[in-house]
């Protein structure tokens, strides 16, 4: 999903009760992003393009690249004040994850 989307979104959007992202968790989010493309390249040599975004039940946000075969990479922002977090699961067995700072 685009991050307009991701914004527009309200509480119980799965009809399950689920917490919509606030506007401060989004900008956090979209704040992260380009950090997270300068690890991945940094560490693997690998530009990611622009992520897909999905809320995360509890009011979190993420973003999520992959590509099959090569790598998958997640980046998770949780309501509150801790600092994103992310995982990348690289096809050359060597796995990158931590969290990032501001």
């Amino acid at each position: 999903m685009k991050i307009n989307k991701l914004r527009s979104l309200e509480d119980d959007f799965d009809g399950e009760g689920a917490k919509a992202p606030s506007n401060e968790t989004i900008d956090k989010l979209v704040r992260a992003v380009p950090r997270m493309k300068e690890i991945v390249l940094k560490r693997k040599g690998i530009e990611l393009r622009e992520p897909d975004y999905s809320p995360v039940r509890d009011g979190g946000a993420d973003a999520h690249w992959e590509i099959k075969e090569r790598y998958e990479v997640l980046l998770v922002v949780n309501p509150g004040n801790e600092p994103p977090s992310y995982y990348g699961d690289f096809f050359d067995g060597e796995p990158i994850k931590g969290a990032i700072d501001f």
